[in-house]
């Protein structure tokens, strides 16, 4: 089996420092969770996010991605900004999303249990940790509570 290797430069972290500001910014009521999500819904989160960054880094496309997540992920980037800011992903995407897919359909490893954080009255669950593919898929996400569900905040994954 051919190794994946990708050096230091193509580790593409797409981390959005901004995002908090433009929480404060907009002004708008924080939502709160009614609960904590369970594993089984982190899990999900986690995997659909995954999923649906494959199908984004295939197609060359990340409109359908950013329409899906939080309303501050999508006014602080362009989609000509996620499309370079992923362009390593994509240049590479034949070896990439195999992975990626498969990755999706596995349970992920937290390094820490998922947790919400209160940020400025929002409420904001940080994930990390990693799925045992081959290379190893690395992640951080953060997602808000926005509209009744977790959304996309911030997405950092490594290989």
């Amino acid at each position: 089996m051919k190794k994946l290797n990708l050096s230091k430069n193509n580790k593409v972290s797409a981390i959005a420092a901004m995002l908090l500001l433009f929480l404060i910014a907009l002004g708008c009521s924080a939502e709160k969770p009614s609960a904590p999500p369970t594993e089984a819904e982190a899990q999900a989160l986690v995997k659909t996010t995954t999923a649906d960054f494959a199908s984004a880094i295939e197609k060359e496309d990340f409109k359908a991605f950013k329409e899906t997540a939080s309303k501050e992920f999508q006014a602080q980037f362009t989609d000509e900004q996620i499309k370079t800011t992923f362009k390593s992903f994509t240049d590479k995407k034949d070896l990439i999303v195999p992975i990626l897919r498969k990755a999706s359909a596995m349970n992920a490893k937290f390094t820490t249990p998922p947790a919400i954080r209160e940020e400025k009255g929002y409420s904001i669950l940080v994930t990390n940790g990693s799925f045992e593919s081959k290379p190893p898929t690395n992640f951080t996400n953060e997602y808000v509570y926005q509209d009744g569900k977790w959304k996309l905040l911030k997405v950092n994954v490594q290989m």
